[in-house]
Order: structure tokens, then C-alpha cells, then sequence
């Protein structure tokens, strides 16, 4: 575990090129995602390696390191995340989501197809879904809800359940605990 008085150093010897949310692409033009679990943030720093080892400089070599910090290190606990710097995914067609993960609970903001279908299924995490625009019909055991905008449906643990986009919708689901499945 990296303590405190290293990464002072660290942040001291290096320039800070950028620091990004939970979920980043890696730079290296792969499409490998990396989301860190809700307590890291993903710290991208120019290194200068004569600087790091006590050198005069002669070349300016520098090098790029990713580095996970762990957010209670920083003593950080308020997030504000742009939902730009969050990778999207599309888990099932037509359902492209971008989620963040808290200490406590999971965020899903999701943009979905009209006519796309959510298959059935279930997970151990309770959910809350807020349809932000659109109709989306909602089946949860043997109730189905068309849910329209400013309408919240609260479903349980383990739950099954299905859906079916009737129009172009924005969702966003709130799930607790933690789903470590959407973790990228």
C-alpha cells in the first residue's frame, strides 16, 4: 500500500498530466477499460527519471506512470464527476451506460434504444430506476409499470425483472451495495 509521505513525494517529483474519474481508457491505443474500485482515483503522471534520481539533466527523458491512489490517503470523500470523462459501455444492444461507483453504491446512467429489450434477470444489489425522459415498461415478478418520467420504481434484492424501452429513454439506476459486475 502506497502511504502518505510517498505519494507527497511523488506528486513533488512529477508533473500531474492528468487525474481522471473511476472509469478511463488507457492512453496506450488499446481498448482496454480500467475502472478502479470507489475508493482509488487514477492518477496519470509525466515522471522525470534524471529529477527521480537525483541526475543534473541532460536529456529531459521522461516517462508516463498510471498510479491508483487509494481516495481516504487523499482524504477525499466528496466526488464530482463529469459523466464525459466516464467510458461508456453497451452491455446489451441498445442500452449504452456509464456508471460510477461510490463507496456505498453504484450510479448507471444509461441512454437506451426505443424498441430495445433489458433480458431477465437478477442481481443481490437493491435498485432504484429513474426514468429522466422517455416510457420504459418495467416488469418486476409478475408486475409490469410503464414508467414515464419523474417516475421511480424501487426494486428489491434478487428480484427478477425485465424491461422494454418503448421510447428513447434516460435512466438512471441507483443500486446498493456496490456492484462490483459493473466494475470495468
Amino acid at each position: 500500500m502506497i502511504k502518505t509521505n510517498k505519494i507527497a513525494t511523488t506528486l513533488n517529483r512529477a508533473h500531474l498530466a492528468t487525474a481522471r474519474s473511476p472509469s478511463t481508457k488507457f492512453p496506450f491505443g488499446t481498448s482496454d477499460t480500467l475502472q478502479p474500485l470507489s475508493e482509488t482515483f487514477l492518477f496519470c503522471f509525466e515522471i522525470d527519471l534524471e529529477l527521480l534520481l537525483n541526475r543534473t539533466p541532460e536529456h529531459n527523458l521522461f516517462v508516463v506512470a498510471w498510479v491508483m491512489i487509494d481516495r481516504s490517503l487523499l482524504g477525499v470523500d466528496l466526488m464530482f464527476v463529469s459523466l464525459k470523462e466516464i467510458c461508456e459501455s453497451e452491455p446489451f444492444p441498445g442500452f449504452r451506460v456509464r456508471s460510477l461507483n461510490t463507496r456505498f453504491m453504484t450510479l448507471a446512467y444509461w441512454v437506451v434504444g426505443a424498441g430495445s429489450v433489458l433480458p431477465l434477470h437478477r442481481h443481490p444489489h437493491e435498485q432504484a430506476m429513474n426514468v429522466v425522459e422517455g416510457v420504459f415498461e418495467l416488469t418486476v415478478g409478475d408486475v409490469t409499470q410503464r414508467l414515464e418520467s419523474g417516475v421511480v420504481a424501487i426494486i428489491p434484492p434478487d428480484a427478477p425483472h425485465s424491461g422494454r424501452a418503448i421510447t428513447d429513454c434516460s435512466i438512471i439506476d441507483v443500486f446498493y451495495p456496490i456492484r462490483e459486475d459493473f466494475i470495468r
